[in-house]
């Protein structure tokens, strides 16, 4: 049954905050699973936790918090256009390239604590956080791509 886009921002965000121990009771995984000294956009030393048979995306934790949630549009089976997203969000504070692809756009609601890579009205994946500033959101989580290549 897919779910509401609000339903499923509500889900996304309630990642935030858990514990190594909380997520990997939700989501069964070995160690294996677990990827110490990790990195994302400009925060380094995380814990990386993905699953790709038992986790709904990736989960990135410092000093044992989840502090962002990402997920992949391909691994939503019912898809989710822009369109069902945008108008929960309102107005991006920022566009931004996105590491997505030269054709795709980032853009940025550190108010509401999301930030979406789209493509031609389509998500491409989705980065959850708490709420904070552009400032930060730039500082801590964006990394501009390089040159994209053929």
């Amino acid at each position: 049954m897919k779910q509401t886009p609000e339903s499923a921002l509500s889900t996304w965000k309630s990642y935030l905050g858990l514990s190594e121990a909380e997520i990997r009771q939700r989501f069964p995984m070995d160690e294996c699973h677990v990827q110490r000294d990790g990195f994302y956009g400009n925060l380094k030393n995380l814990t990386v936790i993905y699953n790709p048979e038992t986790c709904p995306g990736i989960f990135y934790l410092k000093n044992d918090t989840c502090l962002l949630f990402y997920r992949q549009a391909d691994e939503d089976p019912d898809g989710m256009a822009l369109a069902d997203i945008t108008p929960l969000l309102g107005e991006p504070a920022a566009d931004l390239t996105s590491r997505a692809g030269k054709q795709s756009t980032l853009y940025v609601y550190p108010a509401q604590g999301v930030a979406l890579s789209t493509r031609d009205g389509a998500v491409e994946f989705l980065e959850i956080f708490a709420p904070l500033t552009l400032k930060d959101y730039l500082t801590r989580f964006y990394r501009k791509p390089g040159p994209f290549i053929r």
